[in-house]
């Protein structure tokens, strides 16, 4: 069975413009989020999605429901496709945290002991969205799957064993909006094209 993935990251949202924590909490996509959308939409338009899955969140459902446009698709919303938890920081402005941040990450990004995720939970989440997804799809589908940045990064370097950082070790950012495609093939992930802007993917 082969089946080809196109994950896009949700636009920007009101907590992304102000420097805030965005986790399991969530807040609505700017008019900059809208348009970004609207981006990834046109970046993606010849591609005949036959399915299409979705975080719970509202700025991932939104940016899904953008996307799709007219298109006479339902949208299949998961809590496994939910952003990396950062517990009682989320919410919180990044220059007030950043040092514990930081330091979580160095320690192996772990913050279960503030009500969050860590790389092991959230990959056990990875590994049960992917098994959902594949299990609802055949032979063929072409699916558009909208979740988050640090979930993203995670898929990553989960799912396909490599980092997404530059030179200097310093974490890249998904982008918003950014699209990622991939393939599942008889069990096994195979990565295309690393998470790119939705107005540089068209150009592909």
């Amino acid at each position: 069975m082969k089946i080809i993935f196109y994950m896009v990251r949700h636009g920007q949202t009101l907590f992304n413009s102000m420097a805030r924590i965005q986790g399991a909490c969530d807040s609505p996509l700017t008019e900059k989020g809208i348009a970004q959308a609207l981006e990834a939409r046109d970046a993606l338009k010849d591609i005949p999605f036959t399915k299409a899955f979705s975080s719970t969140s509202e700025r991932a459902s939104d940016t899904c429901e953008l996307i799709l446009g007219d298109r006479n698709l339902m949208i299949q919303r998961s809590k496994l496709l939910k952003e990396f938890d950062f517990g009682l920081l989320d919410g919180s402005k990044f220059e007030e945290v950043a040092d514990e941040i930081f330091k979580r990450r160095a320690n192996g990004e772990d913050f279960t002991d503030i009500g969050g995720d860590s790389n092991e939970t959230i990959a056990k989440r990875i590994k049960e969205g992917f098994e959902y997804m594949i299990q609802q799809c055949v032979d063929g589908d072409i699916v558009l799957v909208v979740t988050h940045g640090a979930y993203g990064r995670h898929v990553i370097e989960t799912v396909f064993n490599k980092k997404l950082e530059n030179n200097h070790g310093d974490h890249i950012i998904y982008p918003n909006a950014g699209i990622m495609k991939f393939e599942y093939e008889d069990g096994e992930y195979h990565l295309i094209t690393m998470p790119t802007p939705a107005n540089a993917f068209k150009m592909i």
